[in-house]
């Protein structure tokens, strides 16, 4: 099973409440795990803007390909691709090339639905009731 694992949340640079800087500002290292197996992470990661862009891949399947222009490194974020019936993490900033085994859709739903979940939780604590409009 895939666990998206996230650190404190930082808020630096927020000083509005519109999706834009919401989705920018909210950060936290970001771990993606399966069985005990660190298959990617990365400091200081756009986890509001991943959640959003994962339940939009949720409703329109296809690869997922998640970018940030401002990372240092030119490489996929974060990238899920169709394997038979399934899906794979793959995590080719690493060499050799790291990716989880397939992947049902349900297993990954679920592990995004609890990603999800948590990290409502954590903003709610963080910034409050008003954030829930974007987590």
């Amino acid at each position: 099973m895939i666990e998206f694992r996230y650190g404190e949340l930082t808020t630096d640079g927020l000083t509005s409440r519109n999706r834009a800087e919401v989705h920018a500002a909210l950060d936290a290292d970001l771990v993606l795990a399966e069985d005990g197996r660190e298959l990617y992470s990365e400091v200081q990661f756009p986890v509001v803007q991943v959640l959003a862009a994962l339940r939009e891949w949720q409703r329109d399947r296809g690869v997922f390909e998640f970018w940030e222009p401002s990372f240092v490194r030119d490489r996929w974020g974060v990238r899920f691709r169709p394997v038979g019936d399934g899906w794979q993490l793959v995590n080719d900033d690493e060499d050799p090339v790291v990716t989880s085994s397939v992947l049902a859709t349900a297993d990954l739903d679920a592990a995004i639905d609890d990603f999800g979940a948590r990290l409502r939780v954590s903003c709610v604590a963080r910034l409050g009731e008003w954030i829930t409009e974007f987590v």
